[in-house]
C-alpha cells in the first residue's frame, strides 16, 4: 500500500461506519483521478484502562498511522491505514475485537513472569500527547538471565 493521504482527496465517501465496543470504526474511499482511487480504514479508540495495554497499543502494532485532524471520526482523531478494495469492515471488527483479547491475556501472563510488552502509543492518544515511546520497566526481575550469584 502506497504513502498516500488517508484523509485529503478530490472525491471521498464513506463506504461502512460501525461501532466495534472499543472504538468507532469508518471505512472510506478516497479518489484523486479518474484511475486513482484508494481506500482507507479508520479507526477512533473509544475506550482505555488505567493498566496495561490499549487499543491504541494494537493498533500500532498493526500498524495503523495515528492522525490527529480526521473528517471521518466524531472526535476528529483516529489511527488509519490504506486497505484493500474488497476490505471486510464487520469481519475486521470481530478479529480486532478478538484478537486485542487474546494480546490482554498474553500480556497478563508475560507479566506475571515479569516480562512487559512495549506500549507504543499508551495513553498520548486519550490526553493529547505523543504516544509513550518506553514502557514502564519492570525491576523484580534483572540480570541477563545467563550469570547468576549462585
Amino acid at each position: 500500500m502506497s504513502g498516500r493521504d488517508h484523509h485529503r482527496a478530490l472525491k471521498t465517501e464513506v463506504v461502512g461506519r460501525l461501532n466495534a465496543g472499543r472504538a468507532q470504526m469508518v471505512l472510506a474511499a478516497l479518489q484523486a483521478g479518474k484511475n486513482d482511487k484508494w481506500f482507507t480504514l479508520h479507526v477512533n479508540s473509544t475506550s482505555f484502562s488505567t493498566a496495561g495495554l490499549q487499543p491504541t497499543d494494537w493498533l500500532a502494532y498493526l500498524d495503523f498511522r495515528r492522525n490527529n485532524q480526521c473528517n471521518f471520526t466524531e472526535s476528529q482523531r483516529c489511527y488509519s491505514r490504506e486497505v484493500p478494495q474488497e476490505f471486510d469492515l464487520q469481519q475486521f471488527a470481530a478479529a480486532f475485537n478478538a484478537g486485542f483479547a487474546y494480546l490482554e491475556k498474553g500480556e497478563n501472563g508475560l507479566q506475571a513472569c515479569g516480562f512487559m510488552l512495549p506500549q507504543p502509543e499508551g495513553w498520548g492518544f486519550y490526553f493529547g500527547r505523543s504516544g509513550d515511546s518506553e514502557r514502564r520497566r519492570y525491576h523484580a526481575v534483572s540480570g541477563d538471565g545467563h550469570m547468576a550469584m549462585k
